[in-house]
């Protein structure tokens, strides 16, 4: 057969078939310059297991030391809320305070630029910072991906004390840590920051007729480094300082604390030096052992893979120099989760490609035509990691995902081009006139049906919320892909397939073009259905219907949750005792849970916080987490184990109440303020009214089968010891309530005064007063107070002791009071535990005037 010129029947394939033939080592060469882009991307992308967000949410945490959950609410929570109100893109805000510590949440728009906002945040602080109290304290987070640790490792010793991990940890493994490429800080959890702690005699403090106020001042005067200018002489420029800094220990037993006649009063006469800790009220371990926990975070932009390979590295040189009763170990590593899904996408190309490979050589009978159908997957997949990069997009759960489900589709349009092709080569064609006729024939169902997809994906790049989030990176990915796969379906396709095709001779023509017996035989099952379909078009028509019906009744019956099922090997335990309790007794149940974590062998290693958190939130001492970590290797799956757990930590504890979080899903609802899959938000301003239908709630969906780990969101901080200071009393000796409140702060928690120079660190120095004099209510009221005129009295004198229960935490959502109600499902999917929850309290809750119910959580955020 001879070839065809273009005719004026067909004006547009002379353009198409001349551009492709004439710039066939031209597309060639774009292609493979692409590939080596790609390869490159591929090497400089960064790694996370989510893709990198701002989400608009801003948390201010407030320490105030131990103010009480009333007076921090209206000192402090308060007046934050209500200035942040006027911040532009302001959506919602929300708040929790405790004792001392409150967490004001900052909701915005999804369209808000979040770096503004923050600024917007730390401004409006500033401006209110002095009507605030002043030992306040702000830290202002503004929550990424980034914003939780990427890498979590812990040191622990079985003979070393905490303070020596913490030193350790902090001044040689930090730096260490902060070096490695990619690592934004490190943040050091428990252990306890070594003191020097002055401990005060009463007795002897109370026979030299001396206050804690006057030892705490002459540390603090003595402690000192002073410039005096600069002194010019003899050629030289000389600083002149006036420098009495401790260094030694031994020099804060000699400082001079007053003088009794001509002789001078030195702090050894009065009190002990010793070594100690910086007062810290919370319990860290790894393995059932008291440990420092490091958590690693990355740069916003960071390849986690990358953190996690030059740490292994780091840690491997580090235990070659660390003492050898000193343990390093991961108990928290992202770069798992990224490895898993960067080797389940090669998997699936791996496999896509053989398959597609063995497919096209059964029914094409053609090494080349199957090379060049094949070929097209690894260059899609390349040219798509250029685009992505173009994006600032990263490697994730989302972007891997999408690269391996549109390996299908990729392959589908090469295929086409390749068998239309080829069928016209085996038919006689020369390869030339076959890719025109190719190009003309196939051309525009091709690019109709690429671009079908397209615009099914296109829209999801457009969604907010949460599921913006997943689904943007997930549908730019696939049209990435699709569309890369289109332009090398019209280009590179037939360039290759001109070059590669080629009629075998000696074989009948039509047979070739029909392909083998296989394919042969399927058309001709194709073409007698076709042919009763269209005899009998009735019949096919309620076949159609009854497909239609059925895909409903599936729709509906399909399960409904906010993320897929993830077999993660991980778990966090949350868990709080009774209000109150203290961080002694709650160490005691935990270390009995510890117990059972260790004889549990699917375990391979955990970290517990009590008194803290993994998330951005405050922590009172009776409430914690573990992280736990699975072995790989292990025959049972996650939900079994924490199936099982969940049953001996109560049987064991009772009083202790878990719950049992994936790791990814935790993180996800710390970052988006929705940590359940349901909540039930009720708002009213009367507390009473918030406790009773709290607990109404709490024990009506508890009842329902698959609904676990119920909260009932009344959380109540722990009890007081109010010393009431009579007036009358304390003025008659001329003291003050502030006198008096100093004088038993510096006998309990003590008095950080001044510091011991050692080296590159600094020391803290406390004065208070020894354990056995304060260990007891009688003891504590028993105290000499000593007023600046010299009269004594003991603090039994000037107040009494009265004792309060706790009280209720206040949470508060756009300045309205709340409790949010929660809950998790077990064996059941989100949408029909939220269908039979809201089905029960449609039963059972009635309620009064005033009082109103929302529903939150991750279920919102599916909504």
């Amino acid at each position: 057969m001879t070839q065809q010129t273009p005719t004026s029947a067909d004006p547009h394939s002379a353009p198409t078939e001349s551009f492709v033939i004439r710039h066939r080592k031209a597309i060639l060469f774009l292609t493979a310059a692409l590939c080596l882009a790609g390869g490159y991307s591929a090497y400089i992308m960064p790694a996370s297991v989510f893709p990198q967000t701002d989400f608009p949410r801003v948390v201010i945490l407030i320490d105030n030391g131990t103010m009480p959950a009333d007076e921090m609410m209206a000192t402090i929570t308060r007046p934050v809320e209500e200035v942040m109100k006027n911040i532009p893109g302001t959506a919602t805000i929300r708040s929790t305070t405790g004792r001392g510590s409150a967490a004001v949440n900052v909701f915005f728009d999804w369209s808000t630029d979040m770096v503004q906002a923050e600024l917007y945040i730390l401004g409006r602080l500033a401006q209110i910072r002095g009507t605030l109290p002043p030992a306040a304290e702000f830290a202002v987070h503004r929550l990424t991906f980034s914003a939780f640790p990427v890498i979590g490792i812990s040191l622990t010793s079985k003979t070393r004390s905490v303070a020596d991990l913490w030193e350790t940890a902090r001044y040689d493994l930090n730096p260490r840590f902060l070096r490695i490429k990619g690592v934004a800080r490190v943040n050091l959890v428990g252990g306890r920051m070594p003191e020097y702690h002055v401990v005060v005699d009463p007795g002897k403090l109370e026979a030299y007729r001396l206050t804690l106020d006057q030892v705490s001042k002459a540390l603090a005067q003595t402690n000192q480094f002073t410039s005096a200018g600069m002194h010019e002489e003899n050629r030289q420029l000389y600083l002149a300082v006036v420098d009495t800094r401790l260094r030694d220990p031994r020099e804060i037993e000699n400082v001079v604390v007053a003088w009794s006649g001509q002789s001078p009063i030195h702090l050894c006469d009065i009190a002990t030096v010793r070594r100690g800790f910086a007062p810290q009220f919370n319990i860290v371990t790894a393995e059932g052992s008291e440990a420092v926990l490091m958590n690693l975070y990355g740069q916003p932009d960071s390849n986690t893979v990358a953190i996690a390979d030059a740490l292994q590295e780091e840690i491997k040189q580090i235990r070659q120099e660390m003492p050898p009763d000193m343990k390093l170990a991961f108990f928290y590593d992202q770069s798992l989760f990224v490895r898993e899904g960067v080797r389940s996408v090669w998997e699936s190309i791996l496999i896509g490609l053989v398959l597609s490979v063995l497919v096209l050589f059964v029914f094409l009978r053609s090494i080349s035509g199957t090379f060049v159908a094949a070929v097209v997957v690894p260059v899609t997949v390349l040219l798509t990691l250029v685009g992505m990069r173009m994006f600032h997009m990263s490697f994730n759960l989302m972007t891997l995902g999408g690269i391996a489900a549109a390996i299908g589709m990729v392959i589908d349009d090469a295929i086409v081009v390749v068998e239309a092709m080829h069928a016209k080569i085996m038919a006689g064609q020369p390869p030339h006139e076959a890719v025109r006729q190719v190009m003309h024939e196939v051309g525009p169902p091709l690019v109709g049906s690429t671009l079908t997809p397209v615009v099914v994906f296109i829209p999801l790049a457009f969604l907010d919320g949460v599921a913006g989030v997943f689904f943007r990176a997930l549908a730019l990915t696939m049209v990435f892909a699709l569309l890369t796969s289109l332009v090398l379906a019209v280009t590179l396709t037939p360039a290759l397939g001109s070059l590669l095709l080629r009629s075998r001779h000696g074989q009948a023509q039509d047979e070739l073009a029909q392909g083998g017996r296989l394919l042969r035989w399927l058309i001709g099952i194709y073409e007698g259905v076709v042919r009763r379909a269209l005899r009998f078009s009735w019949l096919a028509l309620a076949c159609m219907a009854m497909v239609i019906g059925g895909g409903v009744l599936l729709y509906n019956a399909l399960e409904t949750d906010f993320l897929p099922k993830l077999e993660e090997g991980a778990f966090v335990l949350d868990y709080y005792s009774r209000p109150g309790t203290s961080l002694s007794e709650t160490d005691r149940m935990l270390r009995h849970v510890e117990k059972i974590l260790l004889d549990t062998p699917e375990v391979e290693s955990f970290s517990r916080r009590t008194g803290a958190r993994l998330a951005l939130s405050i922590a009172e001492p009776n409430t914690g987490d573990f992280l736990v970590k699975l072995r790989p290797n292990r025959t049972r799956s996650t939900d079994e184990v924490i199936d099982e757990l969940r049953e001996k930590v109560h049987d064991a504890e009772p009083a202790l109440h878990t719950e049992f979080p994936g790791v990814l899903s935790d993180l996800i609802g710390d970052l988006t303020w929705s940590p359940k899959p349901c909540e039930i938000k009720l708002f009213s301003n009367d507390t009473e009214v918030l406790k009773q239908k709290a607990n109404q709630i709490a024990q009506a969906i508890e009842k329902l089968p698959g609904v676990v780990d119920v909260e009932s969101g009344l959380v109540v901080a722990g009890p007081s010891m109010r010393f009431a200071v009579r007036p009358e009393a304390a003025a008659r000796i001329g003291l003050t309530a502030a006198d008096i409140g100093n004088t038993l702060q510096t006998s309990l928690l003590g008095n950080a005064s001044s510091y011991l120079l050692q080296g590159d660190r600094t020391v803290g120095i406390r004065v208070l007063l020894a354990a056995e004099t304060r260990d007891r209510e009688q003891r504590i009221g028993e105290m000499p107070i000593r007023s600046q005129s010299g009269n004594v009295v003991t603090l039994n004198d000037v107040a009494e002791v009265q004792y309060q229960p706790g009280i209720l935490e206040m949470q508060r959502e756009d300045l309205r009071q709340l409790v949010a109600v929660s809950a998790r499902f077990a064996g059941m999917d989100l949408g029909t535990g939220m269908h039979n929850i809201q089905a029960q309290l449609g039963k059972t809750l009635q309620l009064s005037p005033g009082t109103t119910l929302e529903f939150g959580g991750l279920y919102q955020q599916q909504q």
